[in-house]
């Protein structure tokens, strides 16, 4: 089964290519805020559980955040290497 490397972590599915979310996944906590400041869903790595996609509801009060093992948007499986 073919692999993609990203930094140390890989997602593998295949041959199948990283759509445009999961090439741009917060892997550190720059990039977190970062992302954060400049608004919009993503997904993060999370250091003790994985990944997690971090939801712009539109109020800052209230942010959502889940636990996810697959991209939202593509399929893929989020895998540590």
């Amino acid at each position: 089964m073919k692999q993609i490397a990203v930094a140390s972590w890989y997602f593998d599915r295949g041959d199948m290519e990283m759509c445009e979310f999961c090439k741009k996944i917060a892997m550190n906590g720059y990039e977190y805020m970062k992302k954060r400041y400049d608004g919009g869903d993503f997904i993060c790595r999370d250091v003790k559980d994985g990944f997690g996609l971090f939801i712009d509801t539109g109020d800052s009060g209230c942010p959502g955040y889940i636990k996810i093992n697959y991209c939202p948007m593509c399929g893929r499986k989020l895998v540590e290497e």
